[in-house]
């Protein structure tokens, strides 16, 4: 299943990357540079993928917002810096999957998918 994924990434290339290998998928995508860019987007996404730490708010800041306006939307954290206490305080604040980086293009494609599918 192919659906609108919202990339939240600031960091330009990373963005870039992800947007297209997500397109490439047969997703359409939208991005944001930070989680104030992106709550606008909320409602027209199926799934969404944001780097967990960046400067003025986290990854997990967007992800308790994400939840609060549609408990059913699909959230993945992607990090460099994770931990496995990182991984497992996403999953209780109910974010769907957790990836860390560096990370293969096919296993952030399949995650995606399955994130978009639920």
């Amino acid at each position: 299943m192919r659906g609108t994924i919202l990339v939240v990434d600031d960091e330009p290339a990373v963005r870039f990357t992800v947007q297209q290998a997500l397109e490439s998928a047969g997703h359409a995508v939208l991005t944001a540079a930070d989680p104030d860019e992106a709550s606008p987007q909320l409602g027209a996404c199926d799934a969404v993928l944001t780097d967990l730490a960046m400067p003025r708010r986290d990854g997990l800041s967007l992800l308790a917002e994400a939840r609060a306006a549609d408990p059913d939307l699909p959230v993945v954290l992607l990090t460099a810096r994770g931990t496995e206490r990182d991984a497992v305080a996403a999953m209780k604040l109910g974010a769907y999957d957790y990836l860390t980086r560096p990370f293969v293009l096919e296993e952030l494609r399949a995650v995606m998918a399955r994130a978009v599918e639920a």
